[in-house]
């Protein structure tokens, strides 16, 4: 595992990112999401993942982008 910065505020937004390097040198860094439902909960799943998906930027995806550090 490498050691990545998990940006303030993760947690409650239902967000994980971790990093690793494989055998060959190649760096994979992998998100982890949501899968909640509750649409009045902070992380949920539909605001945060499935628009996400559809190309609108989410409190997760801006997450990602910091812990990515762009």
């Amino acid at each position: 595992m490498l050691d990545i910065s998990i940006p303030s505020g993760s947690e409650a937004a239902g967000f994980y990112a971790s990093a690793y390097t494989l055998a060959d040198g190649s760096t994979v860094i992998s998100y982890r999401g949501t899968d909640g439902l509750d649409p009045f909960a902070e992380g949920n799943d539909i605001l945060n993942g499935w628009v996400a998906g559809a190309g609108t930027q989410t409190g997760q995806t801006k997450l990602a982008m910091q812990a990515r550090g762009s």
